[in-house]
């Protein structure tokens, strides 16, 4: 296609209004968080979530406009039930938006905290300390500046993010963070504690185990 990138998304913008923008900038914060090396950087079932808890309708038929009329985006793995795609140039969309940005600079500073923070690291330490047989005194002390060093910024994050729509993301990732918290300090308050798998909402699972059957006395 002729013009660079940041050309067709001006382009975008200006034939497809205030959705194509919307849509991109879901596309850049599921981006932002949730991007896979494998699949791309984004995939539909993200976009389409984020932009309903903000109060828009389906995406399908602008992210379809965006790559076949534009080329700003581009399909990079697509099965039965998952739809990724990767943008042709990142930097130059977020240009393009750039260039015609009136968002809320506190909106704005949402979200350069919330991506400052390092969320998936963050999670992954949370669900291994939720989930190893045995807990350390080494994990103690990482827990205890965890909690008193990270978990208030994130809760005074969500305070923030929890006024605007347009970061309701920020609030549902937050919760996450909090529920995997919440597990690991049940288990660092006793010496002995279970341990398994977390299921969706962050809660342990502990593995079956067989119950000792208790003599019977005649």
């Amino acid at each position: 296609m002729l013009g660079e990138v940041r050309d067709r998304v001006a382009e975008a913008l200006l034939k497809l209004g205030d959705r194509a923008e919307t849509v991109l900038r879901a596309a850049l914060e599921v981006s932002e968080a949730r991007a896979d090396p494998q699949l791309g950087d984004f995939d539909y079932r993200s976009v389409a979530e984020r932009l309903r808890s903000s109060g828009m309708g389906d995406p399908k038929m602008v992210l379809r406009v965006l790559e076949r009329d534009f080329g700003v985006i581009e399909t990079s793995y697509h099965s039965y039930n998952q739809h990724w795609w990767k943008f042709v140039d990142r930097d130059q969309v977020i240009e393009a938006l750039g260039e015609t940005s009136m968002e809320d600079p506190e909106v704005q500073l949402v979200r350069i905290q919330f991506n400052s923070l390092g969320v998936e690291e963050l999670e992954r330490k949370l669900r291994f300390m939720a989930t190893k047989p045995t807990i350390t005194d080494s994990d103690r002390r990482s827990f205890r500046e965890l909690a008193f060093d990270v978990l208030p910024s994130l809760t005074e994050l969500y305070r923030r993010a929890s006024v605007h729509e347009s970061t309701a993301y920020v609030c549902e990732e937050v919760l996450r963070i909090m529920n995997l918290a919440n597990v690991v300090s049940k288990r660092m308050s006793t010496k002995r504690t279970p341990f398994g798998q977390l299921n969706s909402l962050g809660q342990l699972k502990e593995p079956l185990r067989d119950e000792p059957q208790g003599l019977v006395k005649d």
